[in-house]
């Protein structure tokens, strides 16, 4: 193919490779997870949260927000389990954060975490994950350390158009 040839097709070919990376781009998806914490009286609540499943993610946390839903947080797995640290670095909202343990039950509770704080916040046990939830969550509805939680993966689309 002649150079004078390519250079005619440039703006077609590079208009293509971006409309490409577009389509990617609105078709993303993400995980998010649906947690459910059974008390021992067992009533149940479920939670609608955002997955910590990339470095980047784990390292972001819930950093910068000014709001939390009610029903609404993040929850951080380990695979394999580990002695997880927390931190409230450049966190503005307090938050209440949930250790779970291997067997998949609440092994520490840490209710209404300073925004900013630097201290390390840990069960002190290996944790299979972290759920960090709006601060006052888990004394407005009882959860405590031993009830049971349950969570579940799920891919949303962050796309608008119709599929």
């Amino acid at each position: 193919m002649r150079l004078s040839a390519i250079r005619s097709r440039l703006p077609l070919l590079v208009f293509a490779a971006l409309w490409s990376f577009a389509l990617t781009i609105a078709h993303a998806e993400s995980v998010g997870a649906v947690v459910t914490v059974r008390s021992a009286n067992g009533q149940g609540h479920e939670f609608v949260v955002e997955v910590a499943d990339t470095e980047e993610r784990r390292e972001r946390g819930l950093m910068f927000r000014e709001e939390l839903p009610a029903d609404g947080g993040m929850i951080f797995i380990y695979d394999p389990p580990q002695v997880a640290a927390m931190w409230m670095k450049n966190t503005l909202i307090p938050l209440d954060m949930v250790f779970v343990d291997t067997e998949g039950r609440i092994a520490h509770v840490t209710r209404r975490t300073t925004p900013h704080s630097l201290e390390p916040i840990s069960a002190g046990v290996p944790v299979s994950a972290v759920i960090e939830l709006k601060g006052g969550s888990c004394d407005r509805l009882g959860i405590r350390v031993g009830d049971r939680v349950h969570y579940e993966l799920a891919v949303t689309s962050t796309s608008s158009a119709p599929r």
